[in-house]
């Protein structure tokens, strides 16, 4: 393994708001590194829900995922690695301390410099919680053949009135 990693803020995929976390790792193969948020309210015994979206479309291979770190009610987010879109995961956890260690975390083999995006990263009460799934951005290419397509389709329709 040679080299550390990191998470930076990132433009390149955004669900909301001006930037994500990119999990870049600088190496391929095995291993892992995660971003840790330390000191997470929690009211113990109550019900929350671990959620946020994932975009691994960059990474062939690996995991992705949002954690609670090292606790005996640790819970795990997991998405596949390969798609090209927004990934909502969430998981409901009861809390058994008034504070929590959430994790972004990138792992197993990896490929460099393959990147994995995290965005709108919360734990929220279970009672306020409305589970939502990710509205897929369309790549350029869809537009540009969409246009083509509506294009060709009134070229047709122009030619077949003359």
């Amino acid at each position: 393994m040679g080299g550390a990693s990191w998470f930076e803020q990132s433009s390149a995929q955004v669900l909301a708001g001006g930037f994500s976390f990119a999990a870049i790792p600088h190496y391929s193969g095995a291993g892992g590194f995660a971003l840790n948020q330390d000191g997470v309210p929690l009211v113990p015994g109550q019900n929350y829900v671990l959620s946020g979206f994932i975009y691994t479309g960059e990474a062939a291979s690996g995991a992705a995922y949002l954690d609670l770190n090292d606790v005996s009610w640790e819970v795990t987010a997991l998405v596949p690695i390969g798609v090209s879109q927004w990934q909502f995961v969430y998981e409901t956890f009861t809390a058994g301390a008034n504070t929590a260690t959430i994790r972004l975390v990138r792992d197993g083999n990896m490929d460099w410099p393959s990147r994995v995006y995290f965005d709108e990263v919360a734990v929220t009460p279970l009672g306020s919680f409305i589970p939502v799934s990710a509205v897929p951005v369309p790549e350029p290419s869809t537009y540009l053949a969409g246009l083509t397509a509506l294009g060709m389709l009134g070229l047709s329709a122009w030619r077949n009135r003359k």
